[in-house]
């Protein structure tokens, strides 16, 4: 197996802004990967056009900054043939499964309130062998305790 060469554009103590670090992703063909978290890949960065591949391995209950997140890489005015993938990684028996299933409500309330039939985001399912009006304000609220409750088993 071949090798690859990996370097660490923003170690500890490093002085590139966040926009700098950006601006290195979509510019840099030897950067070809951007780890981030769905609060910063938020607002005001677009990477569609450099970015087509997003792995989720956490998520919080906030389902607007999920949805913004997204919407970096998914966006209108993508060529026809240009296929975006979203891969979320969900461990079964996990707080995982109660995040996505608050999330799915809370975007379907969303659709619902827009008159949005589009507005989901229910996953593919894949087996392991092959501030708004509370839906993302970044608060908890009393479902969102509940579903964590539950799926911690209290």
């Amino acid at each position: 197996m071949g090798q690859i060469s990996v370097e660490i554009y923003n170690p500890p103590g490093s002085t590139l802004s966040d926009n700098q670090q950006i601006r290195l992703f979509h510019d840099d063909p030897n950067v070809m990967v951007m780890v981030a978290n769905p609060a910063a890949a938020g607002e005001g960065i677009s990477l569609h056009t450099v970015c087509h591949h997003a792995i989720y391995l956490d998520r919080n209950f906030n389902a607007a900054q999920y949805l913004q997140s997204e919407d970096r890489i998914h966006r209108l005015g993508l060529s026809q043939d240009q296929d975006t993938t979203i891969e979320i990684v969900e461990c079964a028996g996990s707080v995982d499964e109660a995040v996505r299933q608050r999330l799915e409500f809370k975007v379907g309330q969303m659709g619902a309130a827009l008159n949005d039939s589009g507005l989901r985001i229910s996953p593919v399912q894949i087996a392991a062998d092959e501030e708004d009006e509370g839906y993302g304000a970044g608060t908890l609220d009393e479902g969102d305790v509940q579903a964590l409750l539950d799926a911690l088993g209290g």
